[in-house]
């Protein structure tokens, strides 16, 4: 169990980014300003879950109220759907969408840091450039990644737990990013990402990445025994975080024994019937037909799903002021589409389409597609809980599992990620279900998996409560949560 308690804190998916994080705080930065250094260390030290190629959504707590940022991109204009629906791609030229991380990256410096971009990019740059020793994850990554873009093979593909590995190229364009960050989508920096990307047949134009705008949003919520629970709306799958809430309280699920079976096999059933609800009528939001509301009333039987574990990297940190800021990026597979330009992986996010036409998440151009990002919050009297993990579609049933091992069973932050989960894998007549084998699970085709895999996901967190701030980092992952006291 990782636990510490202070008067600000960090938690992340990498020690080098938390203690990043941390000496900003120590040299007077805000915690905006050390979620965009620790945001910018990540995109380096682990490169195959997101960058200035990926995505990214922010979520704050702040004295004044929410913040919320959708930091997503939209599909090409020119994006070939037909092609998509008949090839059905994972990675390569056909999934890459704009990336929306560094726009955002503009938006939180301009309106809440303190330090100049300049200043807040310079670790990362240094570590780009430099170098720093590969660990355990990243190598992982690299073993199971067969990609064949000429540059993925020249940076990473002979990399092993232990080598030095050095970006050169991404430390280049982190430093004009930190000059200009307008440069990344309007100016000579965008022409060269695009003129390498046209060259490996990326159907994708300049105007494509000049007209890139994230957009500030508002959270969308439930109460949950007593607990005001915010999430982020579509075209995140936040929403189906609180439909699984919502039917955890509605059939009286928080009353049964954290390992009681018939909780477990019941989580199991509302999982697959929020799932289905997502595949059906979540996208981008201008072609919704819904209100997302109204899902929360409505109730689906199980059907077909299948679930994937993305590489994601969610970071959280809080300061002196009351400021709580959750951060996730993400090339959503690890490496993304395979597809490199100027060390800049790009990643391969419209694979989060529908592989279908007449749904609210069908591909086409210039859209949006389903997200699997999101970060969740709950708050009650005083107590303010921020919340977010590594883990792709299975996100939601994270973020809903969590919350319960503090709402319902009393659990500390640190004991309440460190307690062993089960997950949703697949469902219908070859329903699959994985849990690790620190409980027992009597259901058909349940798989145990070891102690605190990393396939079920990686979760950082941060509580505000009887005056100080208590932080989390999981076990699953190698990164570590530290504390100014």
């Amino acid at each position: 169990m990782k636990l510490v308690h202070g008067k600000a804190a960090v938690a992340s998916q990498h020690f080098i980014s938390s203690l990043i994080g941390l000496k900003i705080l120590e040299n007077g930065g805000n915690a905006f300003d050390a979620a965009i250094a620790m945001s910018a260390a990540l995109s380096v030290v682990l490169p195959q879950t997101g960058g200035p190629g990926g995505d990214g959504f922010l979520l704050a707590s702040t004295p004044k109220g929410l913040i919320a940022y959708n930091g997503s991109g939209k599909s090409p204009k020119n994006f070939d759907a037909e092609k998509f629906i008949n090839e059905k791609p994972m990675i390569g030229p056909l999934t890459i969408t704009v990336p929306g991380l560094v726009d955002m990256w503009k938006w939180i410096a301009e309106r809440y840091c303190r330090f100049e971009l300049k200043k807040l990019l310079s670790p990362a740059i240094q570590l780009a450039k430099e170098g720093f020793i590969v660990n355990r994850e990243l190598a992982q990554s690299i073993a199971r990644f067969k990609g064949n873009d000429e540059d993925y093979l020249r940076l990473y593909a002979n990399k092993k737990m232990g080598d030095i590995l050095i970006q050169k190229e991404l430390g280049l364009v982190l430093e004009t990013i930190a000059k200009d960050p307008e440069s990344f989508y309007r100016g000579k920096l965008a022409e060269t990402i695009i003129n390498g990307l046209n060259k490996k047949g990326v159907a994708i134009d300049i105007d494509d990445f000049a007209e890139h705008k994230g957009e500030e949003m508002n959270t969308i919520n439930i109460k949950f025994l007593g607990y005001d629970i915010h999430e982020l709306p579509p075209n995140t799958q936040g929403i189906t975080t609180l439909e699984i809430l919502n039917y955890v309280e509605k059939e009286g699920l928080y009353k049964l024994d954290f390992a009681d079976s018939k909780r477990l096999e019941e989580h199991i059933k509302i999982a697959a019937m929020a799932y289905e609800d997502r595949d059906k009528y979540i996208g981008d939001p201008r072609f919704m037909e819904i209100d997302t509301y109204e899902l929360l009333k409505l109730k689906r039987n199980a059907s077909n799903i299948r679930l994937n574990i993305g590489d994601t990297t969610f970071l959280v940190v809080s300061d002196k002021e009351g400021n709580i800021v959750g951060l996730i990026q993400s090339l959503f597979h690890h490496f993304g589409s395979g597809i490199i330009v100027n060390g800049v992986i790009m990643q391969n996010r419209a694979i989060g389409f529908a592989r279908k036409k007449g749904l609210p998440n069908s591909p086409a151009g210039n859209k949006r597609p389903l997200h699997t990002l999101s970060i969740a919050y709950a708050e009650k009297d005083e107590r303010k809980i921020m919340l977010g993990c590594a883990g792709g579609d299975l996100r939601p049933q994270i973020h809903a599992e969590v919350l319960e091992n503090i709402i319902c069973y009393s659990m500390d932050l640190g004991r309440a990620i460190d307690a062993p989960r089960f997950m949703l894998m697949e469902w219908g007549e070859n329903m699959k279900i994985s849990y690790e084998n620190r409980i027992k699970l009597n259901i058909a085709n349940a798989e145990a998996v070891d102690p605190y895999s990393r396939s079920m996901g990686v979760c950082n967190a941060i509580e505000y409560s009887e005056g100080s701030y208590k932080a989390s980092s999981d076990p699953r992952s190698e990164g570590v949560a530290l504390a100014i006291f």
